[in-house]
């Protein structure tokens, strides 16, 4: 697979933080990551990293202030509740040198959600230990708030927990949106590379990419040409379209299927 991009100043980025010794033991499959990646590019939002680190206050403090400094948004999965091992609200006063300070309304929230003795009572306020300047964002049908941090957005790793709160503020993040076109060649890989390295030449603010199909009759390589430019992706897609001549197109796709 070849895959050439170059970067548009208008794209606003972000990094993806999954969080959880269950990920990196195979006990649990990531459905957080892949849900993100898809919903935030279309969007607008160009992904460009993807971390599964373990369940660690040092590990999570490292990665968190590296990631918000690189890219615009950062957004974590899992490591926020009340068990020995949610250690996200901890990590990331760690990464920014913060103390955790409880959040009274917050404490308040929990102590009336979840009720119980005093232990049971306990276990869920951790909750309420945020890092010093952490701004909540609530909003109905949840029932407790997301956790921001400057650009960092705090989520829980349960998928349907993690979807509700993601949902209630993704409008926030609306960009102009990606076009894409997706041709399918009968050509060899190799008899394309050249080209596309052209069209990257050709065309700086275009994106290409190249991925090999195997054990199909129709054809043996799908090309993808994406843009924020829909007149950029229709002009680059044309050239490649010619280059080689139609019949050696299978065929031509508006997005990705």
């Amino acid at each position: 697979m070849r895959v050439v991009e170059r970067k548009s100043a208008h794209t606003p980025t972000a990094a993806i933080l999954l969080i959880g010794d269950e990920l990196l033991s195979g006990k649990v499959a990531d459905e957080n990551g892949s849900y993100l990646i898809g919903t935030l590019r279309e969007m607008g939002v160009a992904i460009r990293e993807i971390r599964v680190i373990s369940d660690t206050v040092e590990a999570i403090a490292g990665c968190a202030r590296q990631l918000s400094e690189r890219y615009d948004h950062l957004f974590t999965s899992g490591g926020i509740g009340p068990t020995h091992d949610d250690v996200t609200l901890a990590g990331m006063a760690l990464a920014f040198e913060v103390p955790l300070v409880e959040n009274a309304l917050l404490a308040h929230h929990l102590a009336a959600l979840f009720g119980g003795d005093q232990v049971r009572q306990a276990a869920f306020l951790k909750m309420a230990q945020v890092p010093e300047g952490t701004v909540l964002i609530w909003s109905s049908g949840l029932r407790w708030p997301l956790y921001t941090y400057r650009n960092i957005y705090l989520l829980p790793g349960i998928p349907e927990i993690f979807r509700r709160q993601f949902d209630a503020i993704k409008d926030r993040f609306l960009s102009t949106p990606f076009f894409l076109r997706t041709i399918y060649y009968r050509l060899h890989e190799g008899v394309l590379a050249p080209v596309l390295t052209q069209a990257c030449q050709l065309y700086p603010g275009a994106s290409f990419g190249s991925y090999p199909i195997l054990h199909e009759e129709h054809y043996q390589v799908r090309i993808t040409v994406e843009s924020k430019e829909k007149r950029l992706v229709e002009e680059a897609s044309d050239w490649l379209l010619d280059h080689f001549g139609r019949e050696s197109i299978f065929k031509v796709v508006d997005g990705a299927e």
